[in-house]
């Protein structure tokens, strides 16, 4: 009995300071590749990478911007997609981090 009582008494004390323990551990970090899969090259990516990594661009859209490039060149500048019917400033900020040229 006095074995049950010293091993409940020894858990309730070490549990919460396993609890701290494994909260003070370092954040996971992101890795190169994971980041990398957010983010899409205006100038080569196809309707559907656009679509699936852009917020707010279905494949519609994505399609529109694939066709524009293919029409007009290469996009200069991210703020050159506003040119495509459908896609505002408001668009292109929102997605700013996940474009590239």
């Amino acid at each position: 009995m006095l074995k049950l009582l010293l091993l409940s008494v020894l858990s309730v004390v070490c549990l919460p300071l396993q609890t701290v323990y494994a909260a003070t551990g370092e954040p996971a970090s992101v890795t190169p590749l994971e980041s990398q899969a957010n983010i899409v090259n205006i100038n080569s990516a196809t309707a559907e990478e656009l679509a699936t990594v852009l917020s707010g661009i279905g494949l519609k859209k994505a399609q529109a911007l694939v066709n524009y490039r293919e029409e007009h060149g290469p996009f200069a500048q991210v703020e050159d997609v506003t040119a495509v019917k459908g896609i505002g400033m408001s668009l292109v900020e929102r997605n700013r981090s996940r474009i590239s040229l």
